[in-house]
């Protein structure tokens, strides 16, 4: 080891990336005015509405579609333990006939 290479100036060097401040070459002069945003022709407004316009018609499709899914599947719920067969409706229907 060598202990008399001192590199403790390696550390005593700051860069600095982001002054903070104003420039000196600034100081009096406007600052550009731009416009905030970019202006809104036909077309670019249609394209900027297209995926709305999808999201609406799959919004409107999801609740026109799943109450009634939900509405047969509660009835068919409802129905389960009571379903008859048509030939065992038929066949009811002729034992009642009979008895009658």
């Amino acid at each position: 080891q060598n202990s008399q290479v001192d590199n403790t100036f390696v550390f005593k060097t700051k860069i600095i990336t982001m002054p903070g401040g104003v420039h000196p070459k600034t100081i009096g002069m406007t600052p550009i005015k731009r416009q905030l945003f970019r202006p809104l022709y036909p077309i670019n407004a249609f394209y900027r509405f297209v995926p709305a316009v999808g999201l609406f018609v799959l919004a409107s499709a999801y609740n026109t579609v799943v109450p009634e899914y939900e509405r047969l599947w509660w009835r068919l719920e409802q129905n389960a333990y009571t379903y008859e067969h048509p030939m065992e409706i038929a066949a009811r229907e002729k034992a009642e006939a009979e008895s009658e």
